[in-house]
């Protein structure tokens, strides 16, 4: 048994894990993956002796949390913190932490990058072109968006990202509902309803 805290990540999916490895080595931390794919006893069995879980889709549910011996902490890559057992981890006093900036400017981008695919319909012409059809008009109909109306259900760091990414488009309007959001100069307060009313662009 070593006294060296060791950080355990219980989901692999990524192309490497040098960036854990080399930060936890400058706090004299080791860090070991063992992927366990949503197995529940294997999850058990990778947390037993972890000081740190990282943890990003796998349940870590009561039983795991109750397996960790020397548990310290369970962080989630990612945002949410709803597959973590939190009351049990309370019990514990094992902290629960996530990063809630995770994917936020990849979100916002590939929103941005899908609204415009279907209001200019890409993928409709892009069907045209590689079958040869090269003069293909207009298939379906085809929205400019400026002089109209976006709307976004939510304003929290996604929603912003795509706001800006969207501002140089010229919408007239910008419609958010969000009770408790500090709402930015031009935008109007909405509800839900009146955005599926109003709003060109959801």
């Amino acid at each position: 048994m070593t006294d060296t805290p060791l950080v355990v990540a219980i989901d692999d999916g990524y192309a490497d894990y040098e960036q854990e490895q080399q930060l936890l080595a400058t706090v004299g931390a080791r860090f070991e993956l063992r992927p366990c794919r949503r197995d529940l006893r294997g999850t058990v069995a990778a947390v037993r002796d972890a000081s740190v879980v990282l943890v990003r889709e796998s349940p870590l549910p009561r039983a795991a949390i109750e397996a960790m011996a020397v548990g310290r902490a369970v962080i989630r890559y990612g945002i949410g913190v709803d597959n973590i057992d939190q009351q049990a981890a309370r019990e514990r006093r094992i902290m629960v932490a996530n990063v809630p900036d995770y994917g936020s400017d990849e979100v916002a981008t590939q929103t941005v990058a899908l609204a415009l695919a279907v209001v200019r319909r890409i993928r409709l012409h892009d069907a045209e072109v590689r079958a040869g059809r090269w003069s293909t008009g207009v298939l379906q109909p085809m929205y400019r968006l400026h002089g109209r109306t976006l709307g976004l259900v939510g304003y929290g760091r996604i929603a912003k990202l795509v706001h800006a990414m969207l501002a140089g488009f010229g919408f007239a309007r910008v419609l958010i509902a969000d009770p408790r959001a500090l709402l930015p100069s031009g935008a109007q307060a909405a509800s839900v309803d009146d955005i599926c009313r109003e709003a060109d662009l959801i």
